[in-house]
């Protein structure tokens, strides 16, 4: 009967501790993919800059062929353009509204350098130039849109919106039962100084395991090797990934630290116990 219980109790424990770790993972998942996770990521990837250099050198590639200077558009000012339609376009596929980039100011911006510089080296503004120019900006601002946007973005949070719900059901019908079994092992009497033991080695084992699914996915860094271009998208879903990772891992250590908080009041309440056995002898 004692080897009975004691597994009973050990499969409780590991129950606890399986379903501590899935709640962990599926809480990790679901701070990672939300809005505000997606604009922190984009500024630790430093994706604002590095979309506008790409801008720029693609801008450059267009020009080149009209005769423009290879280094034409290295002035052009891009960043408060490049940082708003980027948040514009996170912010439009949350709330499911149409992104629209600021492409109009953009492309009367580049109307105007052209043609300056076309005056300036002397040179009349004709018909064909006009549709020389406006070929070059409609190129650039494609060019723009393609290097703006993240590619299959919307459908990605759009297929999670739609799945969220019910992962958050699951999150919170599991953390009840957690809470449940817990309730149970303190409540009930066949447990006697095992209680908090118990819990402490499910919690404990959960921040383990968490801890060891984070370090070990980093380490073998498959997610980093991820073939997706451009290379500041491929940025962007490299440090999306790498916060999920290491939102597993801090969440692990909060359930491990909680393991020894318990380990803790279990050694506590064993001494007591012990103490009280001597004096009833």
């Amino acid at each position: 009967m004692r080897r009975l219980r004691r597994a009973k109790r050990q499969l409780i424990a590991f129950a606890i501790c399986l379903t501590t770790t899935a709640i962990i993972i599926m809480a990790s998942i679901c701070t990672t993919l939300s809005q505000g996770s997606f604009v922190k990521n984009m500024g630790s990837a430093n994706y604002y800059q590095n979309a506008k250099n790409q801008i720029i050198e693609q801008f450059n590639n267009i020009a080149i062929p009209s005769g423009l200077p290879q280094d034409f558009f290295d002035d052009l000012n891009l960043e408060i353009d490049v940082y708003e339609d980027v948040n514009e376009q996170i912010k439009s596929v949350f709330t499911g509204s149409e992104i629209v980039l600021n492409k109009v100011k953009l492309g009367n911006t580049i109307t105007e350098n052209i043609k300056k510089y076309v005056t300036s080296q002397g040179q009349q503004i004709d018909f064909a130039t006009e549709i020389e120019i406006k070929s070059i900006v409609d190129d650039c601002l494609k060019e723009y849109e393609k290097q703006i946007l993240v590619p299959h973005l919307a459908q990605i949070v759009s297929a999670w919106g739609r799945i969220e719900k019910y992962v958050n059901t699951i999150i919170i019908v599991l953390f009840l039962a957690v809470v449940a079994a817990c309730v149970m092992i303190v409540l009930s009497k066949k447990w006697k100084g095992h209680k908090v033991s118990y819990m402490a080695y499910s919690f404990l084992g959960s921040g383990v395991s968490c801890i060891i699914i984070s370090t070990a996915t980093q380490f073998i860094g498959l997610y980093q090797k991820i073939n997706i271009s451009p290379t500041h998208v491929k940025n962007f879903v490299v440090a999306l990934i790498n916060d999920a990772v290491t939102n597993i891992a801090t969440f692990g250590a909060v359930a491990f630290l909680a393991g020894i908080v318990l380990a803790t009041l279990s050694l506590s309440f064993g001494k007591k116990e012990i103490k009280y056995r001597r004096s009833k002898k």
